[in-house]
Protein backbone atom coordinates (compact mmCIF):
# COMPACT_ATOMS: atom_id res chain seq x y z
CA UNK A 1 0.00 0.00 0.00
CA UNK A 2 2.86 2.54 1.13
CA UNK A 3 4.93 1.72 -2.01
CA UNK A 4 2.00 2.57 -4.73
CA UNK A 5 1.08 5.65 -2.62
CA UNK A 6 4.97 6.94 -2.86
CA UNK A 7 5.54 6.16 -6.24
CA UNK A 8 1.80 8.09 -6.83
CA UNK A 9 3.48 10.82 -4.69
CA UNK A 10 6.46 10.87 -6.60
CA UNK A 11 5.02 10.95 -10.22
CA UNK A 12 2.45 13.71 -9.59
CA UNK A 13 5.72 16.04 -8.04
CA UNK A 14 7.23 15.74 -10.84
CA UNK A 15 4.29 16.23 -13.05
CA UNK A 16 4.29 19.55 -11.08
CA UNK A 17 7.33 20.49 -11.21
CA UNK A 18 7.94 19.85 -15.03
CA UNK A 19 4.15 21.88 -15.43
CA UNK A 20 6.27 24.56 -13.50
CA UNK A 21 9.27 24.68 -15.50
CA UNK A 22 7.32 24.80 -18.49
CA UNK A 23 5.37 27.63 -17.46
CA UNK A 24 8.50 29.72 -16.05
CA UNK A 25 10.39 28.83 -19.43
CA UNK A 26 7.16 30.07 -21.34
CA UNK A 27 6.95 33.35 -19.30
CA UNK A 28 10.85 34.25 -19.52
CA UNK A 29 10.32 34.02 -23.14
CA UNK A 30 7.25 36.16 -22.92
CA UNK A 31 9.04 38.60 -21.22
CA UNK A 32 12.29 38.64 -22.46
CA UNK A 33 10.18 38.95 -26.32
CA UNK A 34 7.79 41.97 -24.67
CA UNK A 35 11.37 43.24 -23.75
CA UNK A 36 12.70 43.24 -26.85
CA UNK A 37 9.98 44.19 -28.74
CA UNK A 38 9.62 47.62 -25.87
CA UNK A 39 13.46 48.24 -26.65
CA UNK A 40 12.57 48.08 -30.46
CA UNK A 41 9.73 49.95 -30.05
CA UNK A 42 11.94 52.69 -28.23
CA UNK A 43 14.56 52.68 -30.69
CA UNK A 44 11.31 53.39 -33.11
CA UNK A 45 10.84 55.98 -31.51
CA UNK A 46 13.89 57.18 -30.71
CA UNK A 47 14.55 57.22 -34.63
CA UNK A 48 11.57 58.97 -35.23
CA UNK A 49 12.22 61.83 -33.11
CA UNK A 50 15.77 61.97 -34.66
CA UNK A 51 13.88 61.78 -37.88
CA UNK A 52 11.46 64.59 -37.12
CA UNK A 53 14.35 67.34 -35.83
CA UNK A 54 16.51 66.97 -38.46
CA UNK A 55 13.61 67.52 -41.19
CA UNK A 56 11.97 70.03 -38.79
CA UNK A 57 9.76 72.27 -41.05
CA UNK A 58 11.43 71.80 -44.49
CA UNK A 59 8.97 71.35 -47.01
CA UNK A 60 11.89 70.29 -49.69
CA UNK A 61 10.89 66.95 -51.01
CA UNK A 62 14.74 66.25 -51.35
CA UNK A 63 15.37 66.87 -47.78
CA UNK A 64 12.54 64.70 -46.50
CA UNK A 65 13.83 61.75 -48.70
CA UNK A 66 17.57 62.06 -47.90
CA UNK A 67 16.94 62.59 -43.89
CA UNK A 68 15.03 59.04 -44.06
CA UNK A 69 17.65 57.39 -46.14
CA UNK A 70 20.34 57.80 -43.86
CA UNK A 71 18.51 57.15 -41.30
CA UNK A 72 17.46 53.71 -42.68
CA UNK A 73 20.68 52.79 -42.36
CA UNK A 74 20.86 52.50 -38.43
CA UNK A 75 17.77 50.70 -38.90
CA UNK A 76 18.92 47.89 -41.29
CA UNK A 77 21.52 46.14 -42.34
CA UNK A 78 22.48 47.31 -45.81
CA UNK A 79 24.95 48.42 -48.42
CA UNK A 80 22.86 50.95 -49.98
CA UNK A 81 20.52 53.55 -49.21
CA UNK A 82 19.13 55.48 -52.06
CA UNK A 83 16.74 58.22 -53.06
CA UNK A 84 14.89 59.62 -56.06
CA UNK A 85 12.55 62.60 -55.94
CA UNK A 86 10.59 65.05 -58.40
CA UNK A 87 12.26 68.31 -58.41
CA UNK A 88 12.09 71.06 -60.87
CA UNK A 89 11.02 68.65 -63.84
CA UNK A 90 14.08 66.67 -63.46
CA UNK A 91 14.73 63.10 -61.18
CA UNK A 92 17.48 64.09 -58.32
CA UNK A 93 18.89 60.66 -57.77
CA UNK A 94 21.11 59.90 -54.21
CA UNK A 95 23.27 56.91 -53.40
CA UNK A 96 24.54 56.47 -49.90
CA UNK A 97 26.90 53.54 -49.68
CA UNK A 98 28.42 51.28 -46.62
CA UNK A 99 32.46 51.00 -47.97
CA UNK A 100 33.32 51.08 -52.00
CA UNK A 101 30.79 49.60 -54.01
CA UNK A 102 31.68 48.49 -57.56
CA UNK A 103 30.15 50.79 -60.67
CA UNK A 104 27.94 48.11 -61.81
CA UNK A 105 26.44 47.66 -58.49
CA UNK A 106 25.58 50.95 -57.81
CA UNK A 107 23.92 51.56 -61.53
CA UNK A 108 21.73 48.39 -60.70
CA UNK A 109 20.79 50.38 -57.69
CA UNK A 110 20.05 53.39 -60.05
CA UNK A 111 18.00 50.84 -62.37
CA UNK A 112 15.76 49.20 -59.71
CA UNK A 113 14.82 52.81 -58.34
CA UNK A 114 14.19 54.50 -61.56
CA UNK A 115 12.08 51.20 -62.80
CA UNK A 116 10.18 51.60 -59.41
CA UNK A 117 9.14 55.36 -60.22
CA UNK A 118 8.65 54.59 -63.66
CA UNK A 119 6.01 51.61 -62.92
CA UNK A 120 4.33 54.30 -60.45
CA UNK A 121 4.39 57.16 -63.21
CA UNK A 122 5.06 56.39 -66.58
CA UNK A 123 5.42 59.95 -67.19
CA UNK A 124 8.43 60.14 -65.18
CA UNK A 125 10.33 58.52 -68.25
CA UNK A 126 11.00 61.54 -70.06
CA UNK A 127 12.50 63.41 -67.21
CA UNK A 128 15.97 63.95 -67.14
CA UNK A 129 17.69 62.33 -64.45
CA UNK A 130 20.35 64.04 -62.56
CA UNK A 131 22.77 61.88 -60.27
CA UNK A 132 24.64 62.83 -57.10
CA UNK A 133 27.55 61.77 -56.60
CA UNK A 134 27.66 58.72 -54.23
CA UNK A 135 28.19 59.45 -50.58
CA UNK A 136 30.10 56.82 -48.10
CA UNK A 137 28.73 55.92 -44.89
CA UNK A 138 30.87 55.14 -41.67
CA UNK A 139 30.41 54.38 -38.38
CA UNK A 140 27.48 51.59 -37.63
CA UNK A 141 26.99 48.27 -36.78
CA UNK A 142 24.21 47.10 -39.10
CA UNK A 143 26.71 46.63 -41.73
CA UNK A 144 27.24 44.03 -44.35
CA UNK A 145 30.09 42.43 -44.82
CA UNK A 146 32.04 44.77 -47.41
CA UNK A 147 34.87 42.06 -47.63
CA UNK A 148 32.84 39.90 -49.17
CA UNK A 149 32.62 39.83 -52.84
CA UNK A 150 29.49 41.32 -54.17
CA UNK A 151 26.99 39.39 -56.27
CA UNK A 152 26.69 41.48 -59.57
CA UNK A 153 22.81 42.57 -58.86
CA UNK A 154 21.69 43.21 -55.13
CA UNK A 155 20.09 39.98 -53.86
CA UNK A 156 17.61 42.05 -51.47
CA UNK A 157 15.80 45.05 -51.44
CA UNK A 158 12.57 46.60 -50.80
CA UNK A 159 11.18 50.73 -52.03
CA UNK A 160 9.24 52.42 -50.17
CA UNK A 161 6.89 55.12 -52.26
CA UNK A 162 6.91 58.69 -51.03
CA UNK A 163 3.64 60.70 -50.92
CA UNK A 164 3.10 64.12 -50.11
CA UNK A 165 -0.21 65.47 -49.93
CA UNK A 166 -1.80 62.59 -51.94
CA UNK A 167 0.96 63.22 -54.48
CA UNK A 168 3.57 61.27 -56.00
CA UNK A 169 7.18 62.65 -55.70
CA UNK A 170 9.88 60.06 -55.10
CA UNK A 171 11.11 56.17 -53.99
CA UNK A 172 13.33 55.16 -50.62
CA UNK A 173 15.19 52.47 -51.04
CA UNK A 174 17.65 49.80 -49.46
CA UNK A 175 19.35 47.43 -50.74
CA UNK A 176 21.64 44.43 -49.80
CA UNK A 177 24.23 41.89 -51.87
CA UNK A 178 22.75 38.95 -49.59
CA UNK A 179 19.68 36.58 -49.92
CA UNK A 180 16.38 37.14 -47.59
CA UNK A 181 18.66 40.13 -45.59
CA UNK A 182 14.62 41.89 -44.70
CA UNK A 183 11.94 40.73 -43.09
CA UNK A 184 8.50 41.84 -43.04
CA UNK A 185 8.97 43.59 -39.73
CA UNK A 186 12.09 45.46 -41.42
CA UNK A 187 9.56 46.78 -44.39
CA UNK A 188 7.01 47.50 -41.76
CA UNK A 189 9.27 49.74 -39.52
CA UNK A 190 10.63 51.73 -42.96
CA UNK A 191 6.88 52.21 -44.11
CA UNK A 192 5.86 53.83 -40.94
CA UNK A 193 8.45 55.98 -41.01
CA UNK A 194 7.95 57.15 -44.27
CA UNK A 195 3.77 57.32 -43.52
CA UNK A 196 4.09 59.57 -40.32
CA UNK A 197 6.71 62.06 -41.73
CA UNK A 198 3.96 62.06 -45.11
CA UNK A 199 1.04 62.59 -42.04
CA UNK A 200 3.48 65.08 -40.42
CA UNK A 201 4.28 66.99 -43.76
CA UNK A 202 1.06 67.13 -45.17
CA UNK A 203 -0.56 68.35 -41.95
CA UNK A 204 2.27 71.10 -41.96
CA UNK A 205 2.08 72.26 -45.86
CA UNK A 206 -2.51 72.16 -44.93
CA UNK A 207 -1.28 74.58 -41.77
CA UNK A 208 0.82 76.81 -44.16
CA UNK A 209 -1.50 76.73 -47.19
CA UNK A 210 -3.94 78.31 -44.77
CA UNK A 211 -2.41 80.92 -43.22
CA UNK A 212 -1.05 81.56 -46.77
CA UNK A 213 -4.20 81.78 -47.88
CA UNK A 214 -4.72 84.52 -45.23
CA UNK A 215 -1.60 86.22 -46.04
CA UNK A 216 -2.68 86.52 -50.02
CA UNK A 217 -6.22 87.51 -49.61
CA UNK A 218 -4.65 90.50 -46.90
CA UNK A 219 -2.40 91.54 -49.70
CA UNK A 220 -4.52 91.20 -52.44
CA UNK A 221 -7.03 93.65 -50.12
CA UNK A 222 -4.45 96.07 -49.72
CA UNK A 223 -4.50 99.67 -50.99
CA UNK A 224 -0.98 99.64 -51.97
CA UNK A 225 0.56 97.51 -54.41
CA UNK A 226 2.58 94.86 -54.05
CA UNK A 227 4.51 92.40 -56.02
CA UNK A 228 6.96 89.60 -54.89
CA UNK A 229 10.03 88.46 -57.37
CA UNK A 230 11.39 84.84 -56.34
CA UNK A 231 14.75 83.67 -57.73
CA UNK A 232 14.58 80.43 -59.46
CA UNK A 233 17.00 77.66 -60.40
CA UNK A 234 18.70 79.87 -62.74
CA UNK A 235 18.58 82.68 -60.40
CA UNK A 236 16.51 84.82 -62.46
CA UNK A 237 13.90 86.81 -60.83
CA UNK A 238 9.96 85.13 -61.24
CA UNK A 239 7.23 87.39 -60.47
CA UNK A 240 4.89 85.08 -57.77
CA UNK A 241 2.63 87.29 -56.23
CA UNK A 242 0.77 90.60 -58.09
CA UNK A 243 -2.14 91.87 -56.15
CA UNK A 244 -4.67 93.86 -57.82
CA UNK A 245 -3.92 97.47 -56.79
CA UNK A 246 -0.29 96.59 -58.51
CA UNK A 247 -1.95 95.53 -61.60
CA UNK A 248 -4.44 98.72 -61.33
CA UNK A 249 -1.26 101.54 -61.23
CA UNK A 250 1.16 99.53 -63.46
CA UNK A 251 -2.42 99.07 -66.54
CA UNK A 252 -0.95 95.75 -67.01
CA UNK A 253 -3.50 92.45 -67.88
CA UNK A 254 -2.81 88.93 -69.24
CA UNK A 255 0.57 86.89 -68.24
CA UNK A 256 3.21 89.23 -66.94
CA UNK A 257 7.07 88.53 -65.90
CA UNK A 258 9.67 90.85 -64.32
CA UNK A 259 10.42 92.27 -67.36
CA UNK A 260 7.64 93.20 -68.58
CA UNK A 261 6.75 95.12 -64.81
CA UNK A 262 10.46 96.72 -64.58
CA UNK A 263 9.99 98.25 -68.01
CA UNK A 264 6.57 100.51 -66.29
CA UNK A 265 8.72 102.29 -63.60
CA UNK A 266 10.55 105.42 -64.37
CA UNK A 267 13.15 105.61 -62.06
CA UNK A 268 16.68 107.85 -61.86
CA UNK A 269 19.23 104.62 -63.57
CA UNK A 270 18.32 101.45 -65.07
CA UNK A 271 14.91 99.51 -62.63
CA UNK A 272 16.93 95.91 -63.47
CA UNK A 273 19.80 97.38 -62.30
CA UNK A 274 18.34 98.81 -59.25
CA UNK A 275 16.34 95.74 -58.04
CA UNK A 276 20.10 93.66 -58.64
CA UNK A 277 21.72 96.54 -56.23
CA UNK A 278 18.98 95.87 -53.53
CA UNK A 279 19.51 92.15 -53.75
CA UNK A 280 23.59 92.45 -53.85
CA UNK A 281 23.39 95.29 -50.76
CA UNK A 282 20.73 93.95 -48.78
CA UNK A 283 19.72 97.37 -48.27
CA UNK A 284 15.95 98.62 -48.70
CA UNK A 285 15.73 101.37 -51.74
CA UNK A 286 13.29 104.11 -51.97
CA UNK A 287 12.28 106.06 -54.38
CA UNK A 288 9.88 109.27 -53.70
CA UNK A 289 6.93 111.18 -56.02
CA UNK A 290 7.97 108.89 -59.12
CA UNK A 291 5.41 109.30 -62.10
CA UNK A 292 3.35 106.17 -62.67
CA UNK A 293 0.82 107.02 -65.52
CA UNK A 294 -1.50 109.51 -63.93
CA UNK A 295 -0.01 109.05 -60.33
CA UNK A 296 2.21 109.87 -58.31
CA UNK A 297 3.65 106.79 -56.26
CA UNK A 298 6.60 106.08 -53.87
CA UNK A 299 8.38 103.03 -54.63
CA UNK A 300 9.53 100.59 -51.97
CA UNK A 301 12.37 98.00 -53.20
CA UNK A 302 13.15 95.17 -50.16
CA UNK A 303 15.32 92.21 -50.57
CA UNK A 304 13.34 89.33 -49.24
CA UNK A 305 15.77 86.62 -47.20
CA UNK A 306 15.69 83.01 -46.52
CA UNK A 307 14.95 82.40 -42.54
CA UNK A 308 17.92 80.01 -41.91
CA UNK A 309 20.34 80.90 -44.25
CA UNK A 310 19.54 84.48 -44.29
CA UNK A 311 20.44 84.42 -48.21
CA UNK A 312 18.62 86.90 -50.26
CA UNK A 313 16.20 84.65 -52.51
CA UNK A 314 13.93 87.17 -54.14
CA UNK A 315 12.86 91.19 -53.92
CA UNK A 316 9.16 92.73 -52.46
CA UNK A 317 7.98 95.82 -54.40
CA UNK A 318 6.08 98.27 -52.85
CA UNK A 319 3.82 100.87 -54.48
CA UNK A 320 2.34 103.71 -52.62
CA UNK A 321 -0.19 106.04 -54.26
CA UNK A 322 1.21 109.85 -52.68
CA UNK A 323 -1.03 111.45 -55.43
CA UNK A 324 -3.35 113.34 -52.71
CA UNK A 325 -0.56 114.25 -50.55
CA UNK A 326 1.53 115.88 -53.56
CA UNK A 327 -1.83 117.58 -54.63
CA UNK A 328 -2.61 118.69 -50.71
CA UNK A 329 1.29 119.84 -50.39
CA UNK A 330 0.74 121.84 -53.75
CA UNK A 331 -2.27 123.12 -52.54
CA UNK A 332 -0.79 124.30 -49.34
CA UNK A 333 1.93 126.14 -51.10
CA UNK A 334 -0.44 127.97 -53.34
CA UNK A 335 -2.12 128.55 -50.38
CA UNK A 336 1.09 130.11 -48.15
CA UNK A 337 1.88 132.05 -51.42
CA UNK A 338 -1.70 133.22 -51.96
CA UNK A 339 -2.02 134.13 -47.85
CA UNK A 340 0.93 136.03 -48.17
CA UNK A 341 -0.46 138.01 -50.93
CA UNK A 342 -3.90 138.54 -49.40
CA UNK A 343 -3.26 139.52 -46.35
CA UNK A 344 0.03 142.15 -47.80
CA UNK A 345 -2.16 143.99 -49.83
CA UNK A 346 -4.75 145.34 -47.67
CA UNK A 347 -1.64 145.63 -44.80
CA UNK A 348 0.27 147.91 -47.24
CA UNK A 349 -3.11 149.98 -47.60
CA UNK A 350 -3.40 150.10 -44.28
CA UNK A 351 0.44 151.34 -43.65
CA UNK A 352 0.02 153.69 -46.31
CA UNK A 353 -3.46 154.82 -45.13
CA UNK A 354 -1.92 155.76 -41.59
CA UNK A 355 1.21 157.25 -43.39
CA UNK A 356 -0.85 159.63 -45.39
CA UNK A 357 -3.31 160.49 -42.56
CA UNK A 358 -0.74 161.05 -40.05
CA UNK A 359 0.88 163.38 -42.33
CA UNK A 360 -1.56 165.40 -41.89
CA UNK A 361 -1.41 167.06 -45.58
CA UNK A 362 -4.91 165.23 -46.71
CA UNK A 363 -8.04 167.47 -47.32
CA UNK A 364 -11.06 166.72 -45.39
CA UNK A 365 -12.85 165.01 -47.97
CA UNK A 366 -9.59 162.55 -49.03
CA UNK A 367 -8.99 161.96 -45.64
CA UNK A 368 -12.62 160.31 -45.09
CA UNK A 369 -11.89 158.95 -48.12
CA UNK A 370 -8.27 157.47 -46.75
CA UNK A 371 -10.43 156.50 -43.05
CA UNK A 372 -12.89 154.23 -45.45
CA UNK A 373 -9.85 152.87 -47.73
CA UNK A 374 -8.72 151.66 -44.10
CA UNK A 375 -11.65 150.44 -42.55
CA UNK A 376 -11.94 148.41 -45.73
CA UNK A 377 -8.77 146.85 -45.91
CA UNK A 378 -9.45 145.84 -42.07
CA UNK A 379 -12.53 144.11 -42.93
CA UNK A 380 -10.95 142.39 -45.73
CA UNK A 381 -7.98 141.35 -43.67
CA UNK A 382 -10.22 140.44 -40.68
CA UNK A 383 -12.18 138.40 -42.96
CA UNK A 384 -9.52 136.23 -43.99
CA UNK A 385 -8.15 135.65 -40.69
CA UNK A 386 -11.50 134.33 -39.87
CA UNK A 387 -11.95 131.90 -42.72
CA UNK A 388 -8.43 130.51 -42.01
CA UNK A 389 -9.63 129.97 -38.13
CA UNK A 390 -12.52 128.51 -39.57
CA UNK A 391 -10.91 126.28 -41.84
CA UNK A 392 -8.78 125.49 -38.70
CA UNK A 393 -11.62 124.71 -36.21
CA UNK A 394 -13.36 122.15 -39.21
CA UNK A 395 -10.30 120.15 -39.50
CA UNK A 396 -9.75 119.91 -35.52
CA UNK A 397 -13.29 119.00 -35.08
CA UNK A 398 -14.07 122.20 -32.85
CA UNK A 399 -16.64 124.14 -35.73
CA UNK A 400 -19.22 124.94 -33.75
CA UNK A 401 -22.91 126.29 -34.89
CA UNK A 402 -25.13 128.41 -32.15
CA UNK A 403 -28.61 127.48 -33.29
CA UNK A 404 -31.48 130.72 -31.66
CA UNK A 405 -35.14 131.07 -32.75
CA UNK A 406 -34.50 133.47 -36.24
CA UNK A 407 -36.24 135.00 -39.09
CA UNK A 408 -33.94 133.74 -42.57
CA UNK A 409 -36.11 135.65 -44.64
CA UNK A 410 -34.53 139.23 -42.78
CA UNK A 411 -30.93 137.20 -42.79
CA UNK A 412 -30.98 136.78 -46.40
CA UNK A 413 -32.88 140.01 -47.25
CA UNK A 414 -30.15 142.02 -45.20
CA UNK A 415 -27.27 140.21 -47.36
CA UNK A 416 -29.03 141.49 -50.38
CA UNK A 417 -29.15 145.06 -49.43
CA UNK A 418 -25.58 144.53 -48.73
CA UNK A 419 -25.08 143.38 -52.16
CA UNK A 420 -26.87 145.61 -54.25
CA UNK A 421 -24.29 148.30 -54.36
CA UNK A 422 -21.30 145.74 -55.61
CA UNK A 423 -23.75 144.49 -58.40
CA UNK A 424 -25.11 147.88 -59.46
CA UNK A 425 -21.83 148.75 -59.98
CA UNK A 426 -21.43 146.38 -62.21
CA UNK A 427 -24.37 146.63 -64.09
CA UNK A 428 -25.61 143.41 -63.01
CA UNK A 429 -29.56 142.62 -61.39
CA UNK A 430 -30.34 141.18 -58.16
CA UNK A 431 -33.10 139.84 -57.50
CA UNK A 432 -34.94 137.94 -54.48
CA UNK A 433 -37.74 135.96 -55.23
CA UNK A 434 -39.41 134.20 -51.74
CA UNK A 435 -42.10 131.68 -52.68
CA UNK A 436 -44.87 131.70 -49.44
CA UNK A 437 -44.49 132.03 -45.99
CA UNK A 438 -40.91 131.00 -44.17
CA UNK A 439 -41.62 130.42 -40.80
CA UNK A 440 -39.03 131.28 -38.05
CA UNK A 441 -37.16 128.06 -36.64
CA UNK A 442 -33.41 127.60 -35.19
CA UNK A 443 -30.53 128.31 -37.00
CA UNK A 444 -27.20 130.19 -36.24
CA UNK A 445 -27.89 133.64 -38.08
CA UNK A 446 -24.42 134.73 -38.29
CA UNK A 447 -23.13 131.51 -39.92
CA UNK A 448 -26.02 131.25 -42.71
CA UNK A 449 -25.45 135.30 -42.94
CA UNK A 450 -21.70 133.91 -43.91
CA UNK A 451 -23.01 131.20 -46.49
CA UNK A 452 -24.65 134.31 -48.13
CA UNK A 453 -22.30 136.56 -48.09
CA UNK A 454 -20.12 133.58 -49.74
CA UNK A 455 -22.08 132.18 -52.23
CA UNK A 456 -23.35 136.70 -53.58
CA UNK A 457 -20.47 137.43 -53.57
CA UNK A 458 -19.43 134.28 -56.10
CA UNK A 459 -22.14 135.26 -58.31
CA UNK A 460 -21.00 138.56 -58.78
CA UNK A 461 -17.51 138.09 -59.05
CA UNK A 462 -18.06 135.34 -61.44
CA UNK A 463 -20.66 137.05 -63.50
CA UNK A 464 -20.16 139.60 -66.50
CA UNK A 465 -21.58 143.24 -67.19
CA UNK A 466 -24.90 143.17 -67.27
CA UNK A 467 -25.36 139.93 -65.87
CA UNK A 468 -28.40 138.37 -63.76
CA UNK A 469 -28.23 137.13 -59.79
CA UNK A 470 -31.23 135.63 -58.87
CA UNK A 471 -31.96 134.69 -54.98
CA UNK A 472 -34.65 132.00 -54.27
CA UNK A 473 -36.22 131.29 -51.01
CA UNK A 474 -38.46 128.43 -50.58
CA UNK A 475 -39.56 125.69 -48.58
CA UNK A 476 -39.12 121.51 -49.60
CA UNK A 477 -41.31 119.02 -47.40
CA UNK A 478 -38.98 119.90 -43.80
CA UNK A 479 -36.52 121.95 -45.10
CA UNK A 480 -35.97 125.80 -46.27
CA UNK A 481 -34.04 125.74 -49.58
CA UNK A 482 -32.14 128.56 -51.11
CA UNK A 483 -31.18 129.00 -54.34
CA UNK A 484 -28.73 131.56 -55.70
CA UNK A 485 -29.00 131.24 -59.84
CA UNK A 486 -26.73 133.65 -61.51
CA UNK A 487 -25.87 133.67 -65.63
CA UNK A 488 -21.96 134.16 -65.37
CA UNK A 489 -19.26 132.39 -66.38
CA UNK A 490 -20.11 128.64 -65.17
CA UNK A 491 -17.63 126.21 -64.03
CA UNK A 492 -15.74 123.43 -66.15
CA UNK A 493 -17.41 120.02 -65.21
CA UNK A 494 -13.97 118.35 -64.42
CA UNK A 495 -13.37 121.52 -61.75
CA UNK A 496 -17.21 120.62 -60.61
CA UNK A 497 -16.28 118.38 -57.68
CA UNK A 498 -12.85 120.32 -56.16
CA UNK A 499 -14.82 123.20 -55.28
CA UNK A 500 -15.99 122.67 -51.77
CA UNK A 501 -12.26 121.08 -50.74
CA UNK A 502 -10.21 122.92 -48.99
CA UNK A 503 -7.64 126.13 -50.37
CA UNK A 504 -9.33 125.32 -54.00
CA UNK A 505 -9.90 128.42 -56.27
CA UNK A 506 -11.16 127.94 -59.87
CA UNK A 507 -8.55 129.23 -62.57
CA UNK A 508 -10.75 131.35 -64.68
CA UNK A 509 -9.68 134.76 -65.84
CA UNK A 510 -12.30 135.88 -63.64
CA UNK A 511 -10.61 134.49 -60.76
CA UNK A 512 -10.83 137.13 -58.07
CA UNK A 513 -9.23 137.24 -54.52
CA UNK A 514 -10.03 135.31 -51.72
CA UNK A 515 -8.35 132.29 -49.94
CA UNK A 516 -10.00 129.67 -51.37
CA UNK A 517 -12.14 128.70 -48.20
CA UNK A 518 -15.34 130.48 -48.60
CA UNK A 519 -16.92 126.95 -50.30
CA UNK A 520 -15.72 124.44 -47.73
CA UNK A 521 -16.46 126.41 -45.04
CA UNK A 522 -20.07 126.98 -46.69
CA UNK A 523 -20.43 123.29 -47.02
CA UNK A 524 -19.46 122.75 -43.44
CA UNK A 525 -21.80 125.42 -42.05
CA UNK A 526 -24.75 123.65 -43.81
CA UNK A 527 -23.34 120.48 -42.64
CA UNK A 528 -23.45 120.92 -38.87
CA UNK A 529 -27.00 122.28 -39.71
CA UNK A 530 -27.75 118.92 -40.54
CA UNK A 531 -28.21 120.11 -44.02
CA UNK A 532 -27.14 119.92 -47.50
CA UNK A 533 -25.32 121.68 -50.46
CA UNK A 534 -25.16 121.22 -54.58
CA UNK A 535 -23.72 122.82 -57.43
CA UNK A 536 -25.20 122.79 -61.10
CA UNK A 537 -22.67 124.74 -63.69
CA UNK A 538 -22.78 125.03 -67.38
CA UNK A 539 -19.52 126.33 -69.06
CA UNK A 540 -20.65 129.89 -70.31
CA UNK A 541 -24.22 129.47 -69.39
CA UNK A 542 -24.35 130.31 -65.40
CA UNK A 543 -23.94 128.06 -62.26
CA UNK A 544 -26.57 126.99 -59.29
CA UNK A 545 -26.02 126.69 -55.96
CA UNK A 546 -28.33 125.44 -53.85
CA UNK A 547 -28.77 124.67 -49.83
CA UNK A 548 -31.21 123.23 -47.20
CA UNK A 549 -31.21 123.00 -44.06
CA UNK A 550 -34.05 121.62 -41.59
CA UNK A 551 -36.54 123.60 -39.99
CA UNK A 552 -36.01 122.30 -36.42
CA UNK A 553 -37.83 123.71 -33.57
CA UNK A 554 -40.35 125.74 -35.87
CA UNK A 555 -43.25 125.55 -33.21
CA UNK A 556 -41.19 126.63 -30.05
CA UNK A 557 -40.12 129.13 -32.29
CA UNK A 558 -43.32 130.64 -33.21
CA UNK A 559 -44.70 130.57 -29.52
CA UNK A 560 -41.42 132.41 -28.34
CA UNK A 561 -42.03 135.01 -31.26
CA UNK A 562 -46.02 135.12 -30.75
CA UNK A 563 -45.89 138.29 -33.27
CA UNK A 564 -45.29 135.90 -35.99
CA UNK A 565 -47.40 132.86 -34.97
CA UNK A 566 -50.96 134.19 -36.44
CA UNK A 567 -48.64 134.58 -39.82
CA UNK A 568 -47.65 131.37 -39.89
CA UNK A 569 -50.52 129.26 -38.60
CA UNK A 570 -51.47 128.11 -41.63
CA UNK A 571 -47.75 126.55 -41.88
CA UNK A 572 -48.17 124.95 -38.15
CA UNK A 573 -51.59 123.65 -39.39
Amino acid sequence: MLIPLLVSCVILFGSFAILFSYLWERNRRELSDTKSELGRQLYELGILRDLNDKIGYSLKTRDIARTIALTSEKLFPLTTASYAVVEDAQIIFESFTRGNVPDKYSQQVKSIVLNSMYAIDDTLEHFKIKELPPQILTGNDNIVNNNSPFDIVPKSYFNIPLVLNNKFVGIISITSPREKVYQDKDMSLLYKIVNQTQLAIGRLENVIETEKGKIQSLIFSLSSGALLFMKDADSNLKLITLNNAARGFLKLDGPLDAEIIFSQFKIEGNMVAEVRSVMEKKKMSLFRGINLYDKKVNLYINPVFDNATLNVIGVAITIQDVSVEYEVERLRENFTNMVVHELRAPLSSIKGGVELLASGKLAEEDRIKMIDTISASSERMLNDVNQLLDAARIQSGRFQTEMTPSNIVDIIGERIKMFKILAEKRHISLVFQKDGEIPIFNFDPLRIGQIMNNLLSNSIKYNHEGGEVLVRLGIDGKNVKVSIVDNGVGIPAQLQDKLFTQFYQTTTQHRGSGTGLGLYITKAIIEAHGGKISLHSEEGKGTTVTFEIPMVGVLKAQIENSEELDSNKAYLN
